[in-house]
Parts: structure tokens; C-alpha cells; sequence
């Protein structure tokens, strides 16, 4: 989209999931480091995520092959019904974000689960912008019970439920008049 598209912004799920990785990319080494210290640890105890993982590329059952520790960030959809203000809609994202882990033995493991899922949780509450891309980004919940029960004594997850706002996820009354005949070039 050029900056004056006739279109306006349209945001996608996909926009918002890459927001949220590439926040979580800067800014989780840092929350990291200050979660091992809060917790009496060494702060290169918890190292940064070795990958970045969206739900869409996750087959099942075959999630052993990324690498651990992990960081999987999910945006199911909008919340509730978007609301217009100012030429454009503002609408809340769902998005979740797991922090899959391995450790040496259960204990262990659930403390690694919930040590990256609280420094994903900081880093996006003390950040809320995402970067500049979200006006408001509130937190909804937190679990760590998303690995079946098979795997639980070496494998655990966290996730961190978010709401991301956008404002002018979609332009009002944007787009051109009619339809393109050559939809391909940019009609700017």
C-alpha cells in the first residue's frame, strides 16, 4: 500500500501476529534477564527463543521439531464487535502467545513454563504499543496446562492471553468508486 492509497488501512490477523513477534523479538531478552534476577537466578539462566513460531506452520504432533525454547504466537480473530470512530473502524485482537519449553524434569520444567510465559507477560504490559503498531494492549489471562499429559515431565507450555487494539484496522467509506478494471498496478 503506498501512503496514499485510495484504500485506506486494512490490517490482517497476520499483521497483527507479526507485531507481536517482532515486539517479543526485541524486547524478550530484557524481560528474560529480569525474570532470572526476580527469581534469584543468574540473569543468563533463561536463554532468548531459539524459535519463532506462528500456529498456522504447526502440524500436529510435530512440534518437536522447532527449537527450545519456543515462542509461538497465535491471533485467532477480533473479540468483539469493531467500533467506528473517525473514518476508521478500531477493532481488538485476540492474540496468544505460548512460551513451549524443555527441561530436565517436571518440576523444572513447569518453573521454565511460567518464568518465559511471566517475562512475555511484562514485556508486552509495560509495552502495550507493540512498537508503535497497537493504541492499547490489555492482558486477559495466562494458563499452563497447553501440553497433553503424555509429554508434561520434560515439555511444558505457558500462553498469555492479550487483547490488541488497532485503531483504523479498516478505512470507512475508502477503496476507489468502482471496481478496478487492472486491480494489479497500485491505483495509489
Amino acid at each position: 500500500m503506498s501512503a496514499n492509497n485510495v484504500f485506506g488501512r486494512i490490517v490482517t490477523g497476520k499483521v497483527v501476529r507479526t507485531a507481536m513477534t517482532n515486539h517479543l523479538k526485541n524486547w524478550s531478552p530484557t524481560y528474560l534477564a529480569e525474570v532470572a534476577r526476580a527469581e534469584g537466578q543468574d540473569p543468563a539462566t533463561l536463554p532468548g527463543f531459539k524459535s519463532w513460531v506462528s500456529a498456522i506452520e504447526l502440524d500436529e504432533g510435530k512440534f518437536e521439531e522447532h527449537q527450545m525454547p519456543s515462542c509461538v504466537v497465535v491471533a485467532p480473530g477480533i473479540l468483539n464487535e469493531p467500533e467506528k470512530r473517525g473514518g476508521v473502524y478500531i477493532a481488538r485482537w485476540a492474540v496468544s502467545v505460548g512460551c513451549v519449553v524443555a527441561g530436565q524434569d517436571r518440576e523444572s520444567t513447569f518453573t521454565l513454563a511460567e518464568m518465559y510465559t511471566a517475562a512475555v507477560r511484562a514485556a508486552v504490559v509495560q509495552n502495550p504499543s507493540l512498537g508503535g503498531f497497537a493504541t492499547a494492549t490489555d492482558w486477559l489471562g495466562e494458563r499452563y496446562d497447553d501440553v497433553p499429559n503424555d509429554m508434561l515431565r520434560t515439555l511444558a507450555a505457558g500462553s498469555v492471553q492479550f487483547s490488541v487494539e488497532v485503531q483504523g484496522a479498516v478505512t470507512l467509506n475508502g477503496g476507489p468508486d468502482a471496481p478496478l478494471v487492472d486491480p494489479l498496478p497500485d491505483p495509489g
